[in-house]
């Protein structure tokens, strides 16, 4: 898990590190919110949008390979109103073709998909914890989430301007590092995140 600065910079940083570069394409959806766009675009690649499922309103898996080329690189799946895309489907698309998936997270603190939680489904999760969510810190915020060592070291060095130690950089990086306000905010929060989604659930 990486901290960083905001939702945004998390998914920028996550697509980064899978080496996502100016004229790779970037399968997203077209029901999101800005930041998912934007932070694709910041990577100089360029954003092609799903249909969406009409039940869920996630991402409609069956509209992926009609968008695929040589030039899709990955697709970014977001987890909208506390639900999660249909990732099954995503993954088999994702291991046949050797696309990765990056999940945006930032509507899904706590969903499942299958017993497992968003986040750990794809190669990458992004978190924001901008005030308005589920979990809010106190002011911006967000989190990177991987099983892959190698892409954790990667998003470290990227959120502190590509530096290991300190003036020795080994690529060009971000400032984009999660301060200890929000830090402890956050760990108070998480100890109440699974209640308050539960009765998120019984008003809905």
């Amino acid at each position: 898990m990486v901290g960083v600065g905001s939702g945004t910079e998390a998914l920028c940083i996550a697509l980064e590190s899978c080496g996502i570069t100016a004229g790779d394409e970037v399968i997203t959806v077209t029901n999101t919110c800005c930041p998912t766009l934007s932070a694709i675009m910041a990577c100089g690649a360029i954003p092609v949008l799903s249909d969406v499922d009409p039940e869920s309103y996630c991402m409609a898996a069956a509209d992926i390979k009609k968008l695929l080329t040589k030039k899709t690189k990955a697709i970014v799946p977001v987890h909208l109103y506390g639900q999660t895309a249909d990732m099954d489907a995503l993954l088999k698309v994702s291991n046949k073709y050797g696309i990765s998936i990056i999940e945006d997270c930032a509507q899904s603190h706590g969903a499942k998909y299958k017993n497992k939680r968003s986040g750990s489904l794809g190669l990458l999760g992004c978190f924001s914890f901008y005030p308005t969510k589920n979990m809010g810190a106190f002011g911006d915020a967000g989190i990177i989430t991987t099983n892959s060592s190698a892409l954790l070291d990667k998003c470290r060095l990227l959120r502190n301007y590509g530096q290991r130690k300190r003036y020795q950089h080994e690529f060009a990086g971000f400032y984009s590092r999660l301060d200890e306000l929000q830090a402890g905010t956050l760990n108070i929060k998480l100890k109440r995140i699974y209640r308050w989604n539960e009765r998120r659930r019984q008003i809905a």
